[in-house]
């Protein structure tokens, strides 16, 4: 045994092939688990024929998403909302102080003149 036949995940594919049911046809969606997009490309016209695979589409999987209970995703909605707020309170006072800046600019050049 090879160590990349037990090392490698693979990885799963959303697929649209024709089916020949007698005289007609039917396109169906279906799903394959290959390393990769090639081979599941090859497993499909083995299976299904060339002329019969429409399309092969890899499907992205997050790796270590945790599903949240209620509790939890409310506890982080407010959590993301105080970031949120905080960080508009720190554009709040730049721009104050911008505004003061130009102001105090505005006087000190009025002065001048």
């Amino acid at each position: 045994m090879r160590f990349n036949e037990i090392s490698n995940d693979l990885s799963t594919y959303i697929v649209t092939v024709r089916v020949m049911c007698g005289n007609s046809s039917t396109t169906v969606m279906t799903t394959i688990d290959a390393a990769s997009h090639s081979q599941a490309r090859v497993l499909l016209c083995h299976l299904y024929g060339a002329s019969n695979v429409i399309s092969v589409t890899e499907t992205l999987q997050e790796q270590g998403t945790k599903v949240l209970s209620p509790d939890e995703q409310r506890v982080k909605a407010m959590s993301d909302q105080a970031k949120r707020l905080q960080q508009q309170a720190k554009q709040i006072k730049a721009q104050n102080a911008v505004k003061k800046a130009q102001n105090n600019l505005t006087k000190a050049v009025s002065q001048q003149h």
